[in-house]
């Protein structure tokens, strides 16, 4: 049901000191309130940053109150407060709260200050229509205060100087249940007559969303009672009236929730729901004592626990209620009971036993809706039961999100149909078994115990087990279900260099191997093996791994290989390629991408903001291929572990013509590319070779020491330690020519780089350098070479003053007159999350890694006399920072 309500025709009207507020439920955890908050606040649409849970800024205050009454959005192009740009998120919030007097006319609203609790009070207060309760309390502050408590606006909320993000949380959760004071105007023949609108519940007349408590008594997998009753798929009943199942919500069954429903047409949604007064007790089969018809019994440690039970209780067996009430025979070895007493009255209502299979995957077929296991168990799905749901961790997934690799716990009924797969987060285990207690289902794996479960105990379970070493499957309960024996922990990148078929008695299949961690290897295809999603004989590869000529085609792959360099798994390259449209499955199809306009594309830095150019994830590989065959194999191929490639050093081209190959130009494959423009993989190739390939990835980073040295093939030069990409490396300079970017007259006596410098620089495979720039001298403070153009950005020196809306204020020495700001005298960037961020410290020498939260001192704290450096792009965005202590 729809109402039309308007705050701005309201007549407003002072109410009678009595007032009512609807109830909304007692938790008794602070912590359990604002996750119910935060997810309450999620459900309706309304965004909440949770970066820093200490402060909450005004704006983003206001904003969040401002979404919840559906005013956040279109006020115009004029900004009435000085301090709030028309481009700022907060804008139209702002705009809107000051028509509706929720705020007053000011020069500045100060939106990036921590806003105070007694502002966070006038705002709901005022939101809610009850300015002449707090002017009658005192105003403004006092008055505001006293009526929110009255307002229960307040509520388990902590009195103090100032909101952090939990307190507003719960703040924002009571403001919906709280009661609007709105009138309705309504004009009849004698003029306009004043009427209460009857509902008066803010998260009602701005959401649509009602609360309902009660009992979940069906789902789309059974009744409470009535194994064979169940609702339309997407359905659940509480209390005998049924609601659209949102997405991401669990059923519940047999559990007292607290529903939020949204009204929508003739459709009712539940699109949040948690546990409410429930006593749930579970525990594991060998931990039972007693099952009887009227009580339970259970061990905690050496302490035996009972559990009254009711006439009759509801017994649900993996989703699916069980007719004849029985539940002795089913709780079995290997399951877990699940008891709840659903209305508190000390005798429990429902008994939940949980079984499930385990299934490690090699395979899934999602049109023949088959998951074949590494023990060659094959798991078959009915049609019927593409109701089940698959979960991985708090989400919910389809079927074919499961990958090779994915330990599955698979619950049945007692019909035998798939109720629910559940895909384990569990961290593995590593270690040696040192030790079992067979009577206990328990093995010690570096001393430690872990129960193992059915799936170990058949497959991998013997009297020799004891001192072996091997990585440990656990499910999403933590029992060892599989060991893996060395297979890699998950699917990565690798370049196919060659593949060849053994000849005589050795009829197996080879491939040489460039891996994700810059390794080549010889590797052998297991006899069975997971081929582009499909199992199947290696035998069978033929020319889609070989060629129509027999030889291997060079190209990208996904594989798993063992310790013993065994290939399990390999996706290849189909030669399809994708648009950056974000539809592609990024583990079915392992696709090149591409523009429309294939034109002079250009490497850019990962953080800028610029698409359709495209980027380089963070962790993504970048395969380094010299197309020269002649060089060896350990300089040929090459793994950089940079995030980024710089397009200040080279353009690359596609597509790789023979014009293009025949004079040296980088060509680069882009592979899964996700809808920001970051590639996931990418693919370089380079006629030139190895020096070329090292040009491209040039470095930036801290010099720690600079010294006389002969490096090992006897040359003279210089050794340089640089701290960059997080780790310090030595890198030798035998070429004075190469000191010399800068100005001339560098000798290996005096290099003209010293401790605390910031070059950028590039290496060989040998580290020895090939190029080298001085970006920043720690003598004189200055910026000696910015290595400027229209892609790379320039690099500034000097104190932080203020940030405020995304932005810093700076005043660098070398500030160009087009970035200044005239009326303060500062330089002005756009501040992102930096993608590297060092710390040199002056006094005690050290150099180190830094973190974004070192950053914010220098950039909040006017009076702090350091310094920092920082790398913008071209649009002014900062993306590199070194702090200068």
């Amino acid at each position: 049901m729809k109402k039309i309500i308007s705050l701005i025709l309201c007549i407003i009207l002072v109410l009678p000191a009595a007032y009512t507020m609807a109830q909304q439920p007692e938790i008794s955890s602070s912590d359990e309130q604002v996750g119910y908050s935060y997810n309450l606040l999620k459900a309706l649409g309304v965004s909440v940053n949770v970066a820093d849970s200490q402060s909450v800024k005004k704006g983003e205050f206001l904003h969040l109150v401002m979404q919840l009454i559906n005013l956040s959005e279109g006020s115009g192009d004029v900004s009435s407060f000085a301090d709030v740009r028309t481009d700022s998120e907060y804008f139209a919030s702002v705009e809107n709260a000051l028509k509706m007097g929720i705020i007053s006319k000011a020069e500045n609203f100060y939106p990036n200050n921590q806003i105070k609790f007694s502002e966070a009070c006038k705002i709901m207060v005022s939101a809610l229509g009850y300015d002449y309760m707090a002017a009658s309390k005192g105003g403004y502050p006092t008055g505001y205060m006293v009526a929110a408590d009255q307002l229960g606006l307040i509520s388990s909320v902590p009195y103090g100087k100032d909101l952090n993000l939990e307190s507003a949380l719960i703040m924002l959760r009571n403001f919906l249940y709280s009661d609007v004071n709105m009138i309705a105007a309504l004009k009849d023949e004698g003029g306009f007559t004043s009427v209460y609108d009857s509902v008066k519940n803010a998260m009602y007349i701005y959401h649509d969303v009602i609360e309902v408590k009660g009992i979940v008594d069906s789902d789309e997998n059974t009744g409470l009672y009535e194994g064979d009753f169940r609702q339309e798929k997407g359905y659940i009943s509480i209390n005998e009236v049924t609601y659209k199942k949102g997405d991401n919500t669990k059923s519940f069954m047999g559990k007292n929730v607290v529903a939020y429903i949204k009204e929508t047409g003739n459709t009712d949604t539940v699109i949040y729901m948690y546990e409410y007064d429930n006593r749930t007790v579970e525990f594991a089969f060998q931990d039972a004592g007693t099952l009887s018809s009227d009580h339970i019994t259970y061990y905690e440690g050496n302490k035996e626990k009972k559990l009254n039970l009711i006439k009759g209780p509801a017994v649900i067996y993996n989703s699916k209620a069980v007719n004849d009430r029985s539940y002795k025979s089913l709780a079995t070895k290997g399951t877990r009971l699940e008891v709840t007493d659903n209305n508190l009255d000390g005798k429990y209502d429902v008994i939940s036993i949980k079984k499930y299979d385990t299934y490690h995957v090699d395979s899934i077929d999602v049109l023949k809706k088959t998951i074949t296991d590494k023990k060659n168990q094959v798991l078959i799905l009915k049609d019927e039961e593409l109701r089940l749901t698959v979960k991985k961790g708090s989400e919910f997934i389809s079927l074919e999100d499961i990958l090779t690799n994915d330990l599955l716990s698979v619950y049945k009924s007692l019909d035998d149909s798939v109720v629910e797969i559940v895909v384990s987060t569990h961290p593995s285990v590593s270690g040696k078994i040192t030790e079992t207690n067979f009577n206990d289902n328990v093995i010690y794996i570096n001393d430690a115990p872990y129960i193992y479960g059915a799936y170990f105990e058949k497959h991998f379970l013997n009297d020799s087990i004891v001192n072996k070493s091997a990585k440990f499957l656990l499910s999403e309960d933590g029992i060892v279900q599989v060991l893996t024996d060395g297979e890699t922990e998950e699917i990565q990148y690798a370049y196919l260099i060659a593949t060849a078929e053994g000849k005589g008695l050795d009829n197996s299949i080879k491939a040489k191997v460039l891996t994700q961690k810059g390794d080549v290897k010889v590797m052998t295809f297991a006899e069975k093996i997971n081929f582009n999603g499909t199992v199947t004989d290696s035998k069978n590869l033929g020319t889609s791994i070989f060629g129509d000529d027999g030889n291997g085609k060079e190209q990208l792959v996904r594989i798993s290989f063992t310790v013993d360099n065994i290939i399990k798994m390999i996706d290849t390259n189909d030669n399809k390629f994708g648009v950056i449209s974000g539809n592609e499955n990024m583990y079915d199809r392992l696709l090149q991408y591409k523009f429309p306009d294939w034109s002079n594309i250009i490497y850019i830095p990962a953080t800028s903001m610029f698409v359709p150019h495209f980027r380089v994830a963070s962790s993504a590989p970048i395969f380094l291929i010299a197309t020269d065959e002649s060089i060896p194999d350990e300089k040929r191929f090459r793994v950089s572990d940079k995030s980024y490639l710089s397009s200040e050093q080279t353009k690359v081209v596609y597509p790789d013509t023979p014009e293009n190959a025949a004079n040296g130009v980088n060509i680069a494959y882009f592979y899964d590319v996700t809808v920001n423009g970051d590639a996931n993989a990418i693919v370089l190739y380079n006629k030139a070779g190895t020096q070329a390939l090292a040009g491209f990835e040039a470095k930036h980073g801290l010099v720690y020491s600079v010294r006389r040295a002969i490096d090992m093939e006897g040359d003279d030069g210089i050794a340089i330690i640089v701290f960059a990409d997080g780790m310090f490396t030595r890198y030798f300079i035998s070429d004075e020519s190469v000191l010399n970017p800068n100005a001339e007259g560098y000798t290996f006596e005096n290099p003209g780089i010293k401790k605390g410098d910031y070059i950028r620089f590039s290496a060989n495979m040998d580290n020895k350098m090939n190029a080298m720039s001085r970006i920043f001298s720690i003598d004189s403070k200055t910026v000696l070479s910015t290595g400027i153009n229209r892609y790379s950005g320039e690099y500034y020196y000097g104190p932080v003053y203020s940030k405020g809306d995304g932005l810093i204020n700076m005043m660098p020495e070398n500030a160009p007159y087009n970035y200044t700001d005239i009326t303060n005298y500062t330089a002005r960037f756009s501040f992102l999350v930096p993608s590297s961020v060092s710390v040199y410290d002056s006094e005690t020498g050290d150099i180190y890694e830094g973190t974004v939260n070192e950053i914010m001192p220098y950039i909040s704290n006017p009076g702090n006399p350091s310094k920092v450096l920082i790398k913008t792009s071209t649009n002014g965005s900062v993306h590199q920072v070194v702090i200068y202590k």
